[in-house]
């Protein structure tokens, strides 16, 4: 399953490459079974719709994506290939005057290294933008957290709030990074 979360002006570069990579993806064996693309709805809202639209699936993976993303190709097959938990790109924000990592690292020097280098490194908190989550994770964050379940005031269905931003001494953590500290508690 892929998701697709766009803004009011999607980026059509980003569709496109979305497109080549599902392609690519079905070529290699993995089927995608849903394409999502959600209007209307941002942020954390579209993540936990698409995550209550996967768990009601039979899928085993879902796809997360941004539509200011251009992707490789073979995105969503490396990262299938590469059998991790939680999976994601490595990427910068759009402040294109200044490195700031949009994953987590100590300081932009460290972010550069770990471009430079390539493969997959584990980081604290997985990047939201360009992310695949196995089935078996979400699940066990249900049955550990139950208090994130809720229904949906306008689909009236069961979602669970996995990309609820949270505070944690003082410090806010936004969706994605919030989504990777209720997966570490869980294992």
């Amino acid at each position: 399953m892929v998701v697709l979360n766009p803004r009011d002006q999607p980026f059509l570069r980003s569709y496109i490459s979305l497109e080549e990579a599902c392609r690519v993806a079905n070529a290699g064996g993995i089927d995608i079974v849903s394409n999502i693309i959600l209007e209307g709805v941002y942020g954390f809202h579209n993540a936990n719709y698409a995550f209550g639209t996967f768990i009601r699936s039979d899928c085993t993976h879902v796809f997360l994506s941004a539509d200011d993303m251009i992707f490789p190709s073979d995105i969503i097959l490396r990262l299938v290939t590469d059998d991790k938990d939680i999976i994601g790109g490595l990427y910068r924000t759009r402040d294109l005057s200044r490195i700031q990592p949009a994953v987590y690292a100590p300081d932009a020097d460290q972010f550069l290294e770990d471009l430079k280098i390539g493969g997959v490194k584990e980081c604290e908190y997985a990047p939201g933008h360009t992310m695949l989550v196995k089935r078996e994770v979400l699940e066990k964050i249900i049955k550990d957290k139950p208090e994130l379940e809720y229904i949906n005031l306008h689909t009236n269905e069961t979602e669970w709030a996995f990309f609820l931003p949270m505070l944690i001494n003082k410090r806010m953590f936004m969706d994605d990074w919030a989504f990777s500290i209720r997966a570490k508690e869980s294992g």
